[in-house]
């Protein structure tokens, strides 16, 4: 069965990237290998940055896990050459995140940063969403519709949320299930979610084809 690549980055306000985990996997969920990495120019050598970080309370469990070698930490230019040769050595052309387009622009952003490169990708690999996917296959199913209701995991138009914490409560069945947010743990998450619209044999079509680097306005203010 063929490899496909899930991944998920943790990151800083301007959307520099700290944390990539990825998993190969196949449709049915089986993880064949992962990568779990740190990238130590932005975590250890712009800790200023690091004050900035979307979830900064994890960073003593960062610090702790390092030291424990349970996490490995290595420049960008390494994380990004480890990057590629997984991809390779699995023979991977599809790859998929949850909200892809802030993983995707944060390695973009990260490599443009650090490396003077906007491509953080290698060449070969087509882009999903599953996000989108969820959007397509589970969102508005009836039971989905009454788990969000019942829990109130609701937007404010009314629809059932589709983030990967609410998505996975429900595969569960667990309404108190809290994501980790840290980058291999969530990507175990999103595997789960993947799997699961595989299997309900639906139309799907999450691509996602932007290949420009987007900033955001506050971009350059904390570099």
């Amino acid at each position: 069965m063929n490899k496909v690549l899930v991944f998920d980055t943790e990151g800083i306000r301007s959307g520099l990237c700290y944390d990539l985990g990825a998993a190969a996997i196949d449709i049915t969920g089986e993880v064949y290998d992962t990568i779990n990495l740190v990238n130590g120019d932005i975590f250890e050598g712009r800790k200023d940055l690091m004050q900035t970080a979307h979830y900064k309370n994890k960073i003593p469990k960062y610090e702790k896990e390092i030291k424990q070698g349970i996490r490995k930490v290595v420049s960008f230019e390494e994380l990004k050459n480890n990057f590629a040769e997984f991809v390779n050595k699995h023979g991977i052309k599809k790859a998929y995140a949850h909200n892809i387009p802030y993983d995707y622009n944060s390695l973009n952003k990260t490599s443009l940063y650090l490396l003077g490169d906007d491509f953080f990708f290698p060449d070969g690999l087509t882009f999903y969403d599953t996000n989108t996917l969820t959007k397509q296959v589970v969102r508005d199913t009836p039971s989905y519709r009454k788990f969000c209701e019942k829990h109130n995991f609701l937007t404010k138009t009314g629809k059932p949320q589709t983030k990967a914490e609410i998505v996975y409560r429900y595969l569960t069945n667990n309404p108190d299930f809290v994501e980790e947010h840290t980058g291999l743990a969530d990507v175990m998450i999103e595997k789960e979610i993947l799997a699961y619209c595989y299997r309900k044999h639906k139309k799907m079509n999450g691509i996602y084809s932007n290949k420009e680097v987007c900033f955001i306005a506050d971009f350059f203010y904390f570099l």
